[in-house]
This record gives structure tokens, C-alpha cells and sequence, in this order.
């Protein structure tokens, strides 16, 4: 009897934990709203679908909300409405390179993935694109491709991707985006009018605790050589080197292959650096050139996606927000009290009408009234600690409830039946 009543009571025990164990994988309680997102490619493409849909070659995406983190990385992507798009449009329509992680993980999207047809061997990556969400909360994607290009308008030795999201223990929101890219060729094929020896850019944001957002943005070209000149990349356009005498051909031949550039529909621009930012949330975003090209009308292609595009080399973007909880406070305004008139007394020959100024009444002291506890500095209450808003978890929990009760009714069954007394 007691042997059973020690398991039953084991059992109930059980069932208790399991029903109030609390969440882990939160971010700290100090912060009321976080967020982030991180993207970071070589090579962006900017497709018009009609609506803009962003994706890119060897593409980082991570991003991170209240109760959700998520992680993209793929070896070619035209971002998730072009994905859409296509699926629609070409019968059997997949995109190997392409793999999603997120947390809490789903049927569709695990914690962590890793395309397939990756090949990483020997410390020679030819191509990986991995993704990874965990609740931290944390997000972190990364992608390395070979050699790719564009027939007859850009071509790419090979590059690397990374983004990266997350609340730090203190709070901290934290996004990084990385992105390097070498061998850059744009124009034809046999003889192209623009080459990049190396390019890096990198973006951060990052937001202390209760502090101002700190970001950061950098773009490095090495090697750049228009008709085998070297030319400098400004926000006014491609200018050849001042450190040095150039001689009138080689201008004449940079002018040429701008030129040429023009005439396939390519223009080549330096891209401005977009960077907003409040007290609790900012944006830094850029690239190291844009380009932006159509497809002549002669050229057949199966779907819209491809005919006129914005390619961005060496994308970056970084958001963050990161908001702390404040302490609801309650006052109370002042209260005035007017001054008293009273009539004086009336003498002989004085008007009756005559007023004067009271002198001082000594008004009897109002009563003590409480003093909110915002007025001496202290909060009236302190805030719940944040629940997650999961499904997931809602239904865990709800599954937990009826499991401990069938065992609570297990239980007393068991009692009743051991301690009847006989008929």
C-alpha cells in the first residue's frame, strides 16, 4: 500500500514538473520590444516580379523577433516573393541551394539546415550555405560560392556571405553583415569593360541597453580597372586616377568602354550609404556599386523575373531595434486654493460698499494625503515578466495539464480502491 502511494506520489511530482517548468531561450526581461535582421551578398539582385523582390548570389539572410528567430542562406536566390513567383509560374520549380532554419522549429523549417549538395572538404569550400536559429534568441546564416556570372553582363571569381542577429545576456541587440566577393568582371565575357580585384563591405548595428544605437558601415574595392586603366569609383561617377599622369588614350579608352557599358543597357554607379537611426532602433545599409540593366525585347526569357534587374555588388544591411521596459509612474497635480475676499467693517461715514483685502486667515491644515510612490522615486508596481507568444508552447502546455491530471485521477482511484472498506 505505502509502495503505491510513494510511486503515485513520485508520478504526481513528475507531472508537476512537467506542467510548470518554465521557458528557456528567451531574450532578458530588461527589454519590452527587440528585433533584428541582418543581409549580406556579393552580388544582390533587386527583380521586379512587378513588385521589387530582393534577393542575390550566394545569399545571408538572419532576423530575429519576439518569439521567433529565422535564418536564410542560399547559393542563388530571387528573394522570397521572386521564390513565390517562380514556384507558381515553372511547373517543378525548386532551388537546391536554397535551405531555411528557424526556431521554434517547425514541420517545414528545422533549427538548423545545410544544402544538400554542399561541398566542403579539406578546408576547401566550394560551395556551403548553412543556417542555423536557436532561442538565445540567435540567428546566424552563411553562405561560400565558386565561380558564377551573368552571360555577357557579370561574372564573379567567388565569394562568401554572413549574417548574424542576436540579444546578448545584458541586452544587447547585436546584427552584423558581411559580405567579400573577388574577380569581378562586368560586361561581355572576351572583353569586359569593368574588373574588380577584391571587394569587401561590412555593416553593423549594435544597441547597449537602455543606451543610443552605435552603427557602422565600410566598403573596400581593390584593383579596379576600366579598359585596363585604373579608375577611382565616387559617387559622381567612375573618374580615372589623379596620383598619376594618364595618358589621353587611356582616358579616351575608359570613356569607351563606359560607353559600350551604356549601349548594353548597364550603367554603372557608386551606391550612397543609407543609415537612419532614433534612440532605440537603427538602419545601416549600402554596397560598393549598383548596376542596372534590361534585357533587349529580341531576348526570351520563361518568366519576367531577369528582363530588368538592379544588381547591387558587395550588399550589406544591418537593422536593429532594441527597446528597455519602463515603469508605469502615476502623479498627482497640485491643488490651488484661491484667496479669500472679506468685507471690513462698517464705520460711521464709511460706504457700506467699501471692500478691502482680508487680512491673513490662518486656514486650518488639509488632511494628509498619500503620496503616490512614483513622487518619492520608487514604482508603483513592477511589470509581469514577458511570456513567449508560441503556439507551440501554448499547446506543450495545454498537453502538460491533461497529462497531470489524468495522473492526479490515476491517483486517487487507486487510494480509493486500496482504502474501502469491504461490503
Amino acid at each position: 500500500m505505502r509502495a503505491r502511494l510513494l510511486a503515485a506520489a513520485a508520478v504526481l511530482a513528475l507531472g508537476l514538473g512537467i506542467a510548470f517548468t518554465p521557458a528557456h531561450g528567451d531574450a532578458t526581461d530588461q527589454l519590452s520590444v527587440y528585433s533584428g535582421r541582418a543581409i549580406a551578398t556579393p552580388i544582390g539582385l533587386v527583380s521586379r516580379v512587378p513588385a521589387e523582390s530582393a534577393g542575390g548570389i550566394v545569399y545571408s539572410e538572419a532576423r530575429l523577433e519576439i518569439g521567433k528567430t529565422r535564418a536564410i542562406a542560399a547559393g542563388e536566390t530571387a528573394g522570397e516573393l521572386g521564390e513565390a513567383f517562380l514556384i507558381t509560374s515553372i511547373q517543378g520549380y525548386t532551388n537546391p541551394t536554397l535551405v531555411n532554419a528557424q526556431y521554434p522549429p517547425s514541420n517545414v523549417y528545422p533549427a538548423e539546415a545545410t544544402a544538400p549538395n554542399s561541398v566542403d572538404s579539406g578546408g576547401v569550400s566550394a560551395g556551403h550555405f548553412h543556417a542555423v536559429a536557436d532561442g538565445t534568441p540567435s540567428a546566424a546564416a552563411d553562405a561560400t560560392g565558386g565561380a558564377g556570372e551573368i552571360p555577357n553582363v557579370l561574372h564573379m571569381g567567388g565569394g562568401t556571405s554572413r549574417g548574424h542577429t542576436q540579444v546578448r545576456a545584458d541586452g544587447t541587440v547585436v546584427t552584423t553583415a558581411v559580405s567579400t566577393v573577388h574577380d569581378v568582371r562586368i560586361g561581355p565575357g572576351a572583353a569586359p569593360a569593368l574588373t574588380i580585384g577584391t571587394m569587401t563591405s561590412s555593416a553593423e548595428v549594435e544597441i547597449p541597453l537602455g543606451q543610443k544605437p552605435k552603427t557602422s558601415l565600410s566598403v573596400q574595392l581593390g584593383g579596379v580597372l576600366v579598359a585596363g586603366t585604373p579608375v577611382t569609383i565616387t559617387q559622381d561617377g567612375v573618374t580615372v586616377g589623379s596620383t598619376a599622369a594618364v595618358p589621353a588614350s587611356s582616358v579616351l579608352a575608359v570613356n569607351q568602354a563606359l560607353a559600350q557599358l551604356d549601349a548594353q543597357g548597364i550603367s554603372v554607379r557608386a551606391v550612397p550609404v543609407d543609415k537612419q537611426a532614433t534612440d532605440s532602433e537603427a538602419t545601416v545599409s549600402g554596397a560598393a556599386l549598383q548596376l542596372r540593366y534590361t534585357v533587349p525585347p529580341t531576348v526570351q526569357l520563361p518568366t519576367d523575373i531577369g528582363k530588368d534587374e538592379t544588381i547591387l555588388l558587395g550588399q550589406v544591411s544591418a537593422n536593429a531595434t532594441g527597446r528597455p521596459r519602463q515603469p508605469l509612474t502615476f502623479g498627482i497635480p497640485p491643488v490651488e486654493v484661491a484667496p479669500l475676499l472679506v468685507a471690513p467693517e462698517v464705520g460711521a461715514g464709511e460706504p457700506a460698499s467699501a471692500l478691502a483685502p482680508a487680512p491673513a486667515v490662518v486656514e486650518p491644515a488639509p488632511p494628509p494625503v498619500a503620496v503616490a510612490p512614483s513622487q518619492t522615486g520608487a514604482a508603483p508596481f513592477t511589470l509581469p515578466h514577458r511570456t513567449r507568444n508560441v503556439v507551440a508552447d501554448r499547446v506543450l502546455s495545454g498537453y502538460r495539464l491533461v497529462v497531470l491530471a489524468a495522473v492526479i485521477a490515476a491517483a486517487a482511484y487507486a487510494i480509493r480502491n486500496r482504502t474501502r472498506l469491504p461490503e
